[in-house]
């Protein structure tokens, strides 16, 4: 079993949401006021745009929130079916994007530097509408995780990594993950210009 996190009881589980549900509130709230160009300006030939950063965990917060019920029969139970919103509205082809070029799951991961500073947006209210459904979905998610549910083993869902573990292991991933990227949102809305944290 891979990288086992677990879950440690209530306490652990109310943490948990807490370290999710922050990093996605804080994520709109710093993305919320930019105007297109400063969302969509790219910061060099590595760094691709805030608004792709923001698309990207939206889109693994969907991922997560679809994949929890399928991890285990107690969150099945709990959850019942939840589609990718990203599927069920048929972005991809409604923004004019070719899922092929979108990595793996269609969420960002490995993609081509090319491909990320290439994609293009279908402008900044549909990506905030996007990302706040699927944020609200996952924070929805997370909140029916207790430490039982937490402790649970399943495969390994999110991202390129693969292998049993749990299902405190694979949140805890998404919560590292997002703040991964909201550090980079803030960074780069300092090479804007703009005061960069999202707490301040």
């Amino acid at each position: 079993m891979m990288g086992v996190a677990r879950g440690g009881g209530a306490a652990a589980a109310l943490v948990l949401t807490e370290r999710v549900t922050t990093a996605h509130a804080l994520l709109v709230k710093i993305t919320a006021e930019l105007n297109e160009p400063d969302l969509f300006q790219s910061g060099g030939r590595t760094a691709p745009c805030i608004g792709w950063h923001l698309w990207h965990i939206a889109r693994w917060a969907d991922v997560m929130q679809a994949s929890l019920p399928e991890a285990t029969p107690t969150l099945a139970e709990r959850l019942g079916s939840r589609p990718q919103i990203w599927h069920a509205r048929r972005l991809a082809a409604a923004w004019g994007l070719d899922p092929q070029s979108l990595g793996h799951r269609e969420a960002g991961s490995q993609m081509e530097d090319e491909s990320t500073l290439s994609m293009r947006f279908p402008g900044a209210d549909a990506l905030a509408d996007y990302a706040s459904d699927a944020f609200g979905a996952a924070d929805d998610a997370v909140r029916a995780l207790d430490g039982v549910a937490l402790d649970e083993a399943c495969e390994h869902f999110y991202g390129t990594q693969v292998g049993t573990t749990t299902v405190a292991y694979c949140v805890q991933f998404h919560a590292i993950h997002a703040y991964r990227h909201l550090g980079s949102i803030e960074a780069l809305r300092g090479l804007l210009g703009m005061a960069g944290t999202a707490t301040g």
